[in-house]
């Protein structure tokens, strides 16, 4: 902005040589007020931006800080609940998650799955994905893939990948 307020003064000096008519100065004197405003608006937006820079900073700090205070916790599951999520992590068709379909497929009756299903969703690892004439559709959440891959043993997860864990492999 202060190349406006040079441009602005050098308009004056030429004003002051030529001897032109009283409007044009009174014009000029309201383009410097309008400037010295939006120069002073520009400089409190500019403290407010940074004030709002160091708030955010340290927000995250805290947050940071509060993260790391924070006990993970740790999710047990049962072994036919974590039957039903590697199942659910092994199906590939939106129709193989469908409830009955996976009560069959595992050897549960549909109020033995449901079961094993709530213990998912109150982890967070699975939930609800649609529901529709035919039945209700699981799947299971990024937190439970992560779980899968970084939590169930490499042995669960061959035994899954190879057909093994099916219902007699636990029981129910």
């Amino acid at each position: 902005m202060g190349w406006l307020m040079d441009l602005l003064d050098r308009g004056k000096d030429a004003i002051n040589e030529v001897q032109l008519a009283e409007p044009l100065r009174e014009r000029i004197v309201l383009a410097e007020e309008r400037i010295a405003l939006a120069e002073a608006k520009y400089a409190t937006t500019a403290e407010d931006l940074e004030q709002c820079r160091q708030r955010i900073a340290d927000l995250e700090r805290e947050n940071l800080n509060l993260r790391a205070q924070t006990p993970s916790a740790e999710i047990t599951l049962k072994p036919n609940t974590i039957r039903v999520l590697l199942y659910m992590f092994e199906a590939t068709e939106m129709d193989d998650r469908e409830v009955s379909l996976m009560a069959s497929r595992l050897g549960m009756t549909q109020g033995v799955l449901q079961y094993h299903l709530d213990r998912l969703r109150a982890a967070r690892l699975a939930h609800e994905s649609a529901v529709d004439i035919d039945g209700v559709y699981w799947a299971l959440t990024p937190d439970g893939r992560k779980y899968v891959m970084e939590s169930v043993s490499q042995e669960m997860l061959g035994r899954c990948a190879m057909g093994t864990l099916g219902t007699s492999a636990m029981g129910r």
